[in-house]
């Protein structure tokens, strides 16, 4: 193909975990639907990995998010604008949810095509020279998809499910931890993941100590992930400092993850771990999609505010029930956890 045809596709995903697992599909759909295409995906510093071994035939410029706020300094959008100019980019696709970093970058690094969604009312879709209407009701995965749907001119194209990749390393590495806590390489153990981005999406972490103490007793050994507030979770062993590749391989050995809705919940669910998580505030949409995953999303009973954490709703990380903070989370019981843990695993 003459190189001066091939189009050239920027897609922005400058989000969180969660955010970028469940993007992956979008960005696979991209690449089978336009096989010819030069597709470079703009990412957080902290998820670029997640593409780089999980979807072959792409390339990644991570973007350090850290610098200020959402990421939107001048270096940041210098760098971008020039890189994107520099590839030549022409169609610059931008996710639902996307800071208005993306809506900068695309604009100043000269892509003359501009896609988006008409969801979130960002102060900067004016810049967008089309909007996709969005719709509410709908998974995000969905959502996000319609970018492959609109860009391919093939409206009836589904979503699949990408795993997070990893390798043989990054099993052995997580093998050697867990034989230094004394759980050998192939025993099955349940995934507790007790920590989430806000603190009004967390199940108490005395719950999660009373729910490792239930399956210690019921034989089964639970191992717990404590990056990012490193406390001990009952009979739990803790692991923190895995990377993303290294946190796919754990997830893949795992009988059963359970969690709040948050990254890691996505990541077990991406590789096919069935899947209990603690729902809350957290709105449906971003529930997991998949069929072919066991999972099942518990939500409080008789609570009027839930889901208060809505698509399109601005969050500022706080609980918006005053008179009973966190009364969704509350709710839900670790009896209920453990049996419904039982159910799934026998299911599985």
């Amino acid at each position: 193909m003459n190189p001066a045809t091939v189009r050239s596709i920027a897609v922005f995903k400058l989000n969180h975990l969660g955010d970028a697992v469940t993007f992956l599909p979008t960005v696979a759909g991209l690449r089978a639907a336009l096989p010819d295409a030069a597709i470079l995906v703009v990412s957080s510093a902290a998820t670029a990995v997640l593409y780089s071994r999980s979807i072959p035939g792409i390339s990644v410029l991570p973007v350090n998010m850290g610098t200020a706020r959402n990421g939107l300094s001048a270096g940041n959008l210098a760098r971008l604008a020039w890189h994107l100019r520099t590839k030549g980019v022409d169609e610059a696709l931008l996710s639902f949810d996307e800071p208005a970093l993306a809506y900068c970058a695309a604009w100043l690094g000269g892509a003359r095509h501009r896609i988006g969604f008409d969801l979130c009312g960002h102060r900067l879709q004016p810049s967008l020279t089309e909007l996709i209407q969005g719709g509410v009701g709908r998974n995000v995965v969905d959502i996000n998809f319609d970018l492959v749907r609109r860009i391919s001119g093939q409206g009836d194209l589904a979503p699949r499910r990408v795993p997070v990749g990893y390798d043989s390393a990054d099993q052995d590495a997580v093998a050697q931890r867990l034989a230094t806590a004394g759980i050998g390489r192939g025993t099955r153990f349940v995934l507790l993941h007790a920590h989430s981005k806000h603190a009004y999406q967390r199940w108490p972490l005395a719950n999660y100590r009373a729910l490792s103490a239930r399956l210690a007793t019921a034989g089964l050994p639970t191992v717990a992930l404590t990056q990012g507030f490193g406390q001990p979770v009952g009979e739990a062993v803790c692991l923190d400092g895995l990377t993303l590749p290294q946190l796919a391989a754990l997830s893949a050995q795992a009988r059963l993850f359970i969690g709040n809705n948050s990254g890691p919940m996505h990541v077990a669910a991406s590789v096919g771990t069935p899947t209990l998580a603690i729902q809350g505030p957290t709105s449906p949409e971003w529930n997991i999609p998949w069929k072919d995953v066991p999972h099942e999303h518990l939500t409080a009973q008789n609570v009027a505010c839930v889901p208060c954490d809505r698509l399109g709703r601005a969050s500022d990380g706080q609980c918006a029930n005053h008179q009973a903070p966190l009364a969704c989370m509350n709710a839900v019981d670790v009896d209920r956890v453990f049996e419904r843990a039982h159910a799934l695993m026998a299911g599985a």
